[in-house]
């Protein structure tokens, strides 16, 4: 979702814009123009309306806070089609996922979603997070931690890069208590970092935390598997094996499911070898990195993080630290982009009316982060 500007907002909610010009702001602003009464009429007397949507402009709608419950099954239709499409690209996986992670989404939603759902294999992210959803009572975020690698995974909204530069600094606020060792915001690591990075933070994190009371240093050993055998095993099959692990076991890497142990991984050529290697993978992570840091050790604020080159991700580990300045942490709590909602959501120095509106946020990892304490000593 793009930023929208006060001027564009206040044209995108006017009754008076024209319908096509409301639908050329709908990616840029979607809760102005969804919440428009001149949209509400369109939607009513134009039917083919959300049928002529774009996979851009759906991805908009369900990431909006004033989607309407009817449109998330318009959406659905969509996803339908363009399974069948092959214009469509991957375009509905990622349209599939975002609904999942939607903290209102509807039961009806979430149930067509999970439908294909299958007891013997591991399914696709947003079928799993679905199938988990409806076996909690209404409102629960019951498992949301287990998530959130996978949350990072399927976001189309998360850039992709091997950008490190500040991981000292990232390393530095969490052995320095600055941020919660078990922080949410600390598992994109390794979803996205290269080891070296991942691997420091995650050492810093279980030095904080104290051995088996770190769920980032697991992560990243079990992670770690899909490198070493990088032929046969894809990195985001370890993340959703990753996350019904930390169901099954109650927030731990417990056993391997039963479902796991019948689903072999690459191509039905290699098992997973946790049970028997995670000692020797852990021993890996808690070295730490093996190159010495260059970034400066000095009193840093977001935006000279962002003018030395921080990595996005450090920046965001700023945010849910104890460094980061109020006025910046209160723009995070109320960015339209749900990593740094995220980030403030277990930030220790949130506000408490901060917290509460974070705890009804739309995304289902914001609203679980901001329910818990994040307390640091």
């Amino acid at each position: 979702m793009i930023m929208q500007t006060d001027s564009a907002s206040a044209r995108a909610a006017d009754p008076g814009t024209p319908l096509a010009d409301l639908r050329a702001m709908l990616v840029t602003c979607p809760d102005a123009v969804l919440s428009n009464p001149a949209w509400a009429l369109a939607e009513a007397t134009e039917p083919q309306l959300w049928a002529s949507f774009t996979a851009q402009e759906w991805s908009s709608v369900i990431q909006s806070r004033c989607i309407s419950p009817e449109a998330f099954h318009f959406a659905l239709d969509f996803i339908e089609c363009a399974r069948t499409r092959s214009d469509y690209g991957a375009s509905w996986w990622a349209l599939e996922s975002e609904i999942s992670l939607r903290a209102d989404a509807p039961r009806e939603a979430l149930a067509r979603i999970a439908a294909p759902w299958r007891p013997e294999v591991v399914n696709g992210a947003a079928v799993e997070i679905a199938h988990h959803r409806l076996g909690l009572p209404d409102g629960s975020v019951d498992g949301w931690h287990a998530i959130t690698p996978v949350a990072y995974m399927i976001s189309g909204s998360v850039p992709r890069s091997r950008a490190t530069k500040g991981w000292d600094e990232a390393e530095r606020l969490v052995r320095g208590r600055h941020v919660h060792p078990r922080a949410p915001v600390l598992e994109y690591l390794p979803v996205g970092t290269p080891y070296f990075a991942s691997h420091a933070v995650a050492a810093a994190s279980e030095a904080v935390a104290g051995a088996g009371r770190s769920s980032l240093a697991p992560l990243a050993a079990y992670v770690l598997m899909s490198k070493i055998n990088s032929r046969f095993i894809d990195t985001s099959v370890m993340l959703k094996r990753a996350m019904l692990r930390r169901w099954e076991g109650r927030g731990e890497f417990g056993r391997m499911p039963a479902r796991c142990a019948a689903a072999p991984i690459g191509g039905n050529r290699v098992l997973d070898p946790w049970e028997s290697e995670s000692e020797f993978l852990l021993r890996i992570v808690r070295r730490g990195a093996d190159r010495a840091g260059r970034f400066p050790e000095a009193a840093h604020d977001r935006l000279s993080l962002a003018r030395r080159g921080a990595a996005y991700w450090v920046i965001w580990i700023y945010l849910a630290s104890t460094r980061c300045r109020p006025d910046e942490l209160v723009a995070a709590a109320r960015s339209h982009r749900w990593e740094e909602r995220l980030a403030a959501a277990s930030n220790p120095t949130l506000s408490a009316e901060l917290r509460d509106e974070l705890s009804r946020d739309i995304h289902l990892i914001v609203r679980g982060a901001a329910r818990e304490r994040w307390e640091v000593e």
